[in-house]
């Protein structure tokens, strides 16, 4: 599952993103848990995050901030849904979105849109 926590609240975005990793942390354990920067990691290493299966771990959660920064990213947007495995879940965690982009729009049809 691939959601989308976005929105110029901040406060109550982090403290959504947090609860989220705690609940996953006390179910799965932490061994499954790995964080990016959007803006700082490529796409490859995106793209095999996900595609990875988890390691001692029964499911894998990969948090990614601010990966609307990533123009690679962004561009191959539908291929990296389409390479997330059954076995991983996907939060990606943004400040303000331009609505009128076609990633936006894409983060509203095909990911659980959560706007703060």
């Amino acid at each position: 599952m691939i959601t989308t926590y976005a929105g110029e609240n901040d406060g109550a975005r982090l403290t959504a993103v947090k609860q989220a990793v705690e609940i996953f942390v006390a179910t799965y354990g932490d061994m499954g848990l790995e964080r990016f920067d959007g803006e700082e990691t490529g796409y490859i290493q995106l793209l095999a995050a996900v595609q990875s299966v988890p390691f001692l771990a029964e499911r894998k959660l990969v948090v990614i901030r601010s990966a609307s920064q990533n123009k690679d990213f962004v561009d191959h947007f539908d291929a990296f849904l389409a390479a997330t495995t059954d076995s991983t879940d996907v939060l990606l965690v943004e400040g303000k979105l331009d609505k009128r982009t076609v990633f936006y729009k894409t983060l509203q049809k095909q990911t659980e849109f959560r706007d703060f």
